[in-house]
């Protein structure tokens, strides 16, 4: 704990990287923290004063000695390149047990006049269960004391970013594969009965079919028409520049000289009416989808999951939403005090990245999918 406390007064909180440390202010700090190595010392501290000295050399060390490294791990996970959290309903699960999460469907038919002999008719409301499950997902990292004492090009300082970015990317593929198949736009969630399926290239014209078809989502029950508005355009990266393409475009321009047609031809010009759109690259799609056939070519129109009805949710843990970092307990004991950092055996450190994360699709009028036939 003094070490730790004396890292953070001396270099501050993942300053000391190797660039630093071979600046002025860098060789003042060494020297404070030698300084601090010779008290230690007398204190009979000899590993830890022994343990600061090597990772001087090399490694930024405030990783090693404090919190830092929980820090930068919560960082770059909620800076992860993916795009899930905006296209899926956030659930939270207190156990591992599978629940249902319930949607309310619509009365049907509409509000009746009141009859005084009667009296005010009762209507009824029905209602649709969608199962989620809370699953459990961690993965072991050992560094060897070898590899910190080396590290002149940081390495250990990017461990965080590393395991942030592998758990985001297994949740990003999780969720994905909750509407996309080895086929394409998965076939359980997208029908042409359903009216959630098309087969158009991704094109103005191709967002405008998908748009409409969203629009024209009616309630199962009802028939009444329900307001899903279309707000992510999920695509995979080869078409990411087309899909900018189409929502960034400041006006449309509408021409038909058909004579067949009520104005007898007309060259309309408007407002990009999807310039609210935001495009979510999604490099999962192509990793699922492996025909061929669809495998850069599909992309989908998702509504916002908050509003309305999401085509996908995902589930965390309630107590932990978040990764947690962990490390292995010290098992070998100094000959003449203390206790040594890396392992007895193996002579590492053992890091653990965990994270309880669940999916499920839920209702298929949050999503259109394109399955073009070219």
């Amino acid at each position: 704990m003094i070490t730790k406390g004396k890292s953070r007064e001396v270099f501050g909180r993942g300053v000391a990287t190797p660039e630093f440390l071979k600046t002025a202010a860098g060789i003042a700090k060494k020297r404070e923290a030698l300084k601090f190595l010779g008290e230690l010392r007398g204190f009979g501290g000899e590993f830890a004063a022994n343990m600061i000295g090597e990772a001087l050399t090399t490694s930024d060390f405030s990783n090693l000695l404090t919190s830092n490294m929980f820090d930068k791990l919560m960082n770059d996970w909620r800076t992860a390149p993916v795009g899930y959290k905006l296209w899926t309903y956030e659930d939270r699960s207190s156990t591992f047990n599978q629940h249902a999460m319930i949607g309310v469907e619509g009365s049907s038919g509409y509000i009746h006049e009141i009859d005084e002999r009667t009296g005010i008719h009762v209507g009824t409301f029905g209602d649709s269960k969608y199962n989620i499950q809370l699953k459990e997902y961690a993965e072991i990292v050992g560094i060897s004391r070898k590899m910190i004492v080396n590290d002149i090009l940081g390495g250990f300082n990017k461990l965080p970013k590393l395991l942030a970015d592998k758990m985001a990317r297994t949740c990003e593929h999780l969720a994905t594969g909750m509407f996309a198949d080895v086929n394409g736009p998965d076939a359980t969630l997208f029908t042409s009965g359903r009216g959630n399926l098309i087969t158009e290239e991704l094109t103005m014209a191709g967002v405008e079919v998908a748009a409409e078809a969203m629009y024209a989502m009616a309630d199962a029950t009802t028939d009444d028409t329900i307001v899903v508005e279309p707000r992510y355009l999920i695509v995979p990266p080869n078409l990411k520049l087309r899909a900018q393409k189409v929502v960034k475009a400041l006006q449309v321009r509408t021409v038909d000289y058909g004579a067949t047609t009520v104005l007898k031809g007309f060259d309309i010009t408007t407002d990009n009416p999807f310039a609210n759109l935001e495009v979510v690259e999604n490099n999962q799609i192509t990793k699922i989808s492996t025909s061929n056939t669809y495998k850069t070519k599909q992309w989908y129109l998702a509504s916002d999951p908050n509003v309305g009805r999401p085509a996908v949710a995902r589930t965390v843990n309630s107590s932990n939403p978040e990764p947690r970092l962990m490390r292995s307990t010290p098992d070998a004991e100094i000959i003449g005090g203390g206790m040594d950092t890396f392992s007895f055996l193996y002579n590492k450190i053992n890091y653990k990245i965990q994270h309880d994360f669940g999916v499920a699709q839920v209702d298929y009028h949050g999503m259109v999918g394109s399955k073009p036939a070219s």
